[in-house]
């Protein structure tokens, strides 16, 4: 199975989840927590399947492989399991949008993660759209899904910029 159709698998699981909403509190309440018992079973699974890897030497690539695979990553930080902490997972997410903001003259750092938010600093030459501060904060959500909120505040404009225009002299030559 791809990551397509395990995309697609998610989407539909997804979709089923949203339909108990729509059933009685009884029916509704049984079937959610028949789904929390069946992801605590299978992260109880996961957690000695590591352990054992572990315990016959398979560490660090091994984790690291794990990690980076698109669906067990997921499914390590869901159960606790993921080898790297929430701000090494959010540094990294960034470091992977970062050139989004090179062709701006942008930077963008991560302050902290302290209480579920995870606080982001834009420097920027001039005001950033607001859509490409979504993208960062999206994925900052998506590589830690532990944090509830992300703060950035927009892009704060360098003060030391000086737009080329000011640069011109009279007559328009530089």
């Amino acid at each position: 199975m791809d990551d397509r159709e395990v995309r697609r698998r998610v989407a539909a699981v997804e979709e089923r989840l949203g339909a108990l909403e729509g059933l009685d509190e009884p029916a509704r309440s049984a079937g959610l927590d028949a789904v929390q018992q069946l992801v605590e079973l299978y992260g109880e699974a996961l957690a000695r399947l590591l352990a054992h890897a572990r315990e016959a030497g398979a560490d660090g690539p091994f984790d690291r492989a794990l990690a980076g695979d698109e669906l067990l990553g997921h499914l390590l930080m869901l159960h606790d399991l993921h080898p790297d902490d929430v701000p090494t997972r959010v540094e990294t997410a960034l470091a992977a949008m970062r050139p989004q903001l090179a062709s701006r003259a942008a930077t963008v750092d991560l302050v902290g993660v302290e209480g579920g938010v995870a606080r982001l600093h834009f420097s920027a030459a001039q005001p950033l759209p607001e859509k490409l501060t979504q993208l960062f904060e999206e994925a900052v959500l998506a590589a830690a899904p532990e944090v509830d909120k992300v703060e950035s505040g927009g892009a704060v404009v360098r003060k030391d910029f000086v737009p080329l225009g000011s640069l011109q002299r009279k007559g328009g030559a530089a």
